[in-house]
């Protein structure tokens, strides 16, 4: 029993380990569970049907911070491509 406890406890400490990154951006280290892809993807799928669930605001000051913020966020985070700079 204390075995298979071992060999357990092994194979996950494997498992998180080879899941382990640093964030070149903070030096900071981070648990990869899903690839920048499938994070990409889960993303854009949600943000779909979000769109589809909720309404537009009609407030037009809230919706130009939200713009602003927005942009200002695409601006550092430092990645182009679907998903980063359409904010509508």
């Amino acid at each position: 029993m204390n075995a298979k406890r071992q060999v357990f406890f092994l194979c996950g400490l494997i498992c998180v380990l080879a899941g382990c990154a640093v964030v070149p951006e903070t030096g900071r280290k981070q648990l990869n569970i899903f690839s920048p892809g499938q994070e990409m993807q889960l993303g854009l799928t949600s943000f779909e049907q979000m769109k589809k669930e909720v309404p537009v605001s009609s407030d037009a000051a809230a919706n130009a911070l939200l713009q602003k913020v927005g942009r200002r966020i695409s601006a550092v985070e430092g990645r182009s491509g679907p998903g980063h700079s359409d904010w509508s």
